[in-house]
């Protein structure tokens, strides 16, 4: 939670950037712009977990079987409003700083900020992703993601086998631990 709230600020500022503005990042989360757009993007995750082809054979059956999957999932929004709205110091220190989760200085995370801003800087991509491995948890996780996306890239362009697919994107492995 800590991590999502501190990622939304960091990314998005106080609710100066776009695409959430002022209004929706109000700094007291009783005002319902924080609950509202957390609210919208748990439902926008959510979709994103169900299937995209409706069942057109059966409609009705599909929304409601989305309708009661949204409603086996709880999640105490009023927790991330407040960790985005006032965060708790000694949970910011616990959940951000101690575990080094993450640093502005990373290469890869500056190269994938000025990509964002639509400003590419000049850093070497091969190099800033050897790098991620001994740095902050957010650049590990951006190489991470990375490295999904390249091997995604290879089994859909006839590159990789499925076998190399599933070893390159870690799936079923549960021992890896995350980023």
């Amino acid at each position: 939670m800590y991590h999502d709230a501190f990622l939304l600020r960091e990314l998005y500022g106080a609710g100066d950037l776009e695409p959430y503005g002022p209004a929706v990042l109000e700094p007291d989360p009783s005002a319902g712009g924080i609950d509202d757009l957390l609210r919208a993007l748990w439902q926008r995750a959510l979709i994103a977990l169900h299937t995209f082809i409706p069942d057109e054979s059966d409609p009705e059956g599909w929304v409601e079987r989305l309708l009661a999957a949204r409603q086996q999932f709880r999640v105490d929004l009023r927790r991330y409003a407040e960790a985005l709205a006032s965060p708790d110091p000694q949970k910011v220190q616990r959940f951000i700083a101690d575990v080094g989760f993450y640093d502005r200085s990373d290469p890869l995370i500056r190269l994938a900020r000025s990509l964002r801003e639509g400003a590419e800087e000049a850093i070497d991509l091969e190099g800033a992703l050897a790098a991620a491995g001994e740095q902050s948890q957010y650049a590990r996780a951006l190489a991470r993601g990375m490295r999904y996306l390249r091997a995604a890239s290879g089994y859909f362009e006839g590159r990789l086998g499925e076998d190399d697919l599933r070893r390159r994107c870690e799936i079923g492995r549960p021992e890896i631990p995350p980023p």
